[in-house]
């Protein structure tokens, strides 16, 4: 104690250290005056400097990435308090056969942490990394909760193929670089017989609705039975089957049946009740 200032040194020991908890108590009795619980994971230190921008998947009250087969959760500034709530992490798989007979009624693996246990607050930084699992993920939700009322803090559903967000980013830098066949919500390409649909800046709320897609072959022949009726074949998705997005890009790519085309319509619309959010007709004879 010195210039009204306090400082106190204590040596760590050797072994690696998952977390500590720390304060200042009443000698007599144990009543404790303040306390901290500290996670201190030497290989964490500077988790947070190797993460790639191109593996940023989502952008929430925690920035979300993917790298090396594990899910990240930085932010900045981070506090204390931004740790306290409990982490869901709900893992679907593409193959439900791969979880344990008891999840299988869920559809999901549950990987709920506490942050001490996976991540680190360090100058007012935030990580936290889980391993994923190594079979093919079909979507992950995640976010925070309030432990035991259930009721969630903030939330994010990522779609997650089984490209890396490289091979998606450079796929979307080799299609923008063609002029687009038309640009509306979306742009729109026609590449390689695949139709592609790229935006920037994109958003999570830009990939929530359903996409609608329509292909009206030149003779309607060539169409099953069943799609003969309606003139045109359906191939209506969810973005997080057919697209990714990363760094503020989105890319969907679909491919398109080998019959010759006469047209396109496609575009976004609220599920269930029909509501087209945008749309455009796409003339295509080849």
């Amino acid at each position: 104690l010195a210039d009204g200032k306090c400082v106190a040194r204590r040596e760590l020991p050797e072994y690696p250290i998952d977390r500590i908890h720390t304060g200042q108590f009443v000698y007599s009795d144990g009543a404790v005056t303040w306390e901290v619980k500290l996670p201190f994971i030497y290989e964490r230190t500077n988790m947070r400097e190797a993460l790639s921008t191109s593996a940023l998947i989502a952008a929430s009250t925690y920035d979300i990435y993917t790298q090396d087969n594990a899910l990240y959760y930085a932010k900045q500034p981070c506090a204390p308090n931004d740790t306290e709530e409990y982490f869901f992490l709900h893992i679907y798989p593409e193959d439900e056969a791969v979880l344990p007979a008891a999840r299988r009624q869920h559809g999901f693996a549950h990987l709920d942490f506490d942050f001490h246990n996976y991540g680190l607050l360090a100058d007012g930084k935030c990580v936290a990394r889980r391993e994923l699992p190594e079979y093919p993920i079909d979507h992950i939700h995640t976010g925070q909760f309030v432990y035991p009322d259930g009721a969630v803090t903030w939330e994010v559903k990522l779609p997650f193929n089984s490209f890396n967000s490289k091979e998606w980013l450079d796929m979307y830098d080799e299609v923008v670089s063609a002029a687009p066949n038309i640009a509306v919500d979306y742009s729109l390409y026609v590449q390689d017989n695949a139709l592609y649909y790229a935006k920037r800046p994109c958003a999570a709320a830009d990939i929530e609705e359903r996409f609608f897609l329509n292909i009206y072959p030149e003779d309607e022949a060539d169409l099953t039975d069943f799609y003969r009726q309606y003139g045109f074949e359906i191939l209506d998705f969810e973005f997080r089957d057919y697209g990714f997005l990363a760094s503020g890009k989105c890319l969907i790519r679909r491919a398109l049946p080998d019959y010759p085309i006469d047209r396109i319509h496609t575009g976004q619309f609220v599920y269930p009740d029909g509501g087209i959010t945008w749309e455009w007709e796409l003339p295509l004879k080849r």
